[in-house]
């Protein structure tokens, strides 16, 4: 009886085992965003932190910053996918992104009012390395943003 259960029991576990091995690994990153105190023309600044594999990143990075926030693939971004928040003017905001093993970029966008600029409105974090870093600063300006080093 002891061996018919253990013969169960033990290709099971290691099913469990292994899968478990195999998933794609979650890090998680901070993303700190500091206003200078008159930003977007005293206009609340939307921003969009985009988190996803490298064929939506392509194809989100075509679209562009000025096109973005009316584009219909950002509304069918789902769950950790994409995280929407907005900032004001002089304040700062902390934010924590689960990213995916098999993500290979992680694009901020901005939705100034007066700016075209794509370099001005976008931020693309890509490890140059195989991970990320543990976290990120992210300087918003009058009309732009950058990443500080």
């Amino acid at each position: 009886m002891f061996l018919k259960r253990s013969a169960f029991l033990v290709p099971a576990f290691c099913c469990l085992f292994l899968s478990g091995c195999l998933a794609p690994k979650t890090s998680t990153i901070t993303l700190l965003f500091s206003a200078d105190r008159e930003i977007n023309e005293n206009v609340l600044l939307p921003l969009d932190i985009v988190v996803v594999d490298k064929s939506l990143s392509e194809t989100i990075l075509d679209i562009g910053p000025d096109a973005w926030f009316g584009d219909s693939l950002r509304d069918r971004l789902v769950g950790e996918e994409v995280h929407h928040l907005a900032i004001k003017g002089g304040s700062t905001r902390e934010v924590s992104v689960e990213v995916p093993g098999e993500t290979n970029k992680v694009i901020i966008y901005a939705d100034y009012e007066n700016n075209i600029d794509r370099l001005g409105q976008q931020i693309v974090i890509s490890p140059e390395q195989s991970t990320f870093s543990p976290s990120y600063e992210v300087i918003i300006k009058d009309n732009n943003m950058e990443l500080s080093q």
